[in-house]
């Protein structure tokens, strides 16, 4: 957590550049809606008159395979770490919470404000990170990786909403288990991604999709062997895999043909040079 700074409030070196406080006042009254300027990195299209290709995903990675920092866009401190790191893609955890998309992987315990994930309690008056403050911290070579947690359609209208300033500036991949959510953003310049959490979905997944090609896929580590990441890849143009922090399950991954590596340990994983890995 940077000096003198929340882990969920604006105001910290971004990457390798520091804001002023000039500068972080007009990115809080831009995120909160007191200002019309756009935010920094925006580009020139909008959601509602956008008339962009079926097929628009980003252009991939330069280097595979890559590392994702898992859930690292969930704090701010965590972004700016993963962003020095070098990840090539940085997790966030997108909830709907009273009409306002929240950033975090903790869920609230229907309409009580308890935030909660199986052995984890939060208390309710923790600061909560807003997505467009998330977006107005990102730096803009940062490609954001939302994970969509609701099930509600609104949820993933709200988000194309919010990146519709930035589409053509940054880069963005939209992924979810909630697989009808990735239809809102057709036709935008994002990558959509599958996500597969069990053995039901992945049997269910191969079934659906075994005829098309799509635009990338993450799975469950221990959903992956030989079998798996063959069929996987016959469908999708990029292949991540969750969660990834042991050196030798991560080379494994990586000889099996995983592009992308979602870990919570970046610097670990660089340091043992697992992305060398070969057959």
């Amino acid at each position: 957590m940077g000096a003198g700074s929340g882990p969920d409030f604006p105001g910290i070196p971004i990457g390798h550049r520091s804001l002023n406080p000039a500068t972080t006042l007009t990115q809080v009254e831009v995120a909160s809606g007191l200002s019309e300027e756009p935010p920094r990195g925006a580009g020139n299209a909008n959601v509602r008159g956008y008339t962009g290709q079926a097929d628009m995903a980003p252009d991939l990675p330069s280097t595979r395979p890559f590392f994702v920092a898992h859930r690292a866009g969930n704090r701010l401190a965590d972004l700016h770490s993963a962003e020095l790191q070098g990840a090539a893609l940085v997790e966030a955890d997108l909830r709907l919470y009273r009409g306002r998309v929240e950033v975090r992987h903790l869920r609230t315990l229907g309409p009580l404000p308890i935030l909660w994930d199986r052995w984890t309690l939060a208390a309710p008056w923790r600061r909560r990170l807003e997505f467009n403050a998330l977006l107005a911290e990102t730096s803009p070579g940062t490609e954001l990786m939302l994970d969509l947690k609701c099930r509600r359609v609104s949820l993933a209208e709200k988000v194309r909403e919010a990146i519709s300033l930035y589409l053509g500036a940054r880069r963005f991949t939209i992924c979810t288990r909630r697989w009808e959510l990735l239809e809102p953003f057709a036709g935008l310049p994002v990558r959509r991604v599958h996500s597969i959490g069990t053995e039901e979905e992945l049997r269910t997944f191969l079934e659906r999709f075994a005829s098309e090609r799509l635009e990338g896929v993450s799975i469950h580590e221990r959903l992956l062997g030989p079998e798996s990441v063959a069929s996987l890849r016959s469908i999708a143009d990029v292949l991540m895999t969750w969660p990834v922090n042991a050196p030798s399950r991560a080379r494994e991954l990586v000889r099996l043909g995983v592009d992308g590596l979602i870990t919570d340990d970046v610097a670990g994983l660089a340091r043992h040079e697992v992305l060398r890995a070969t057959g």
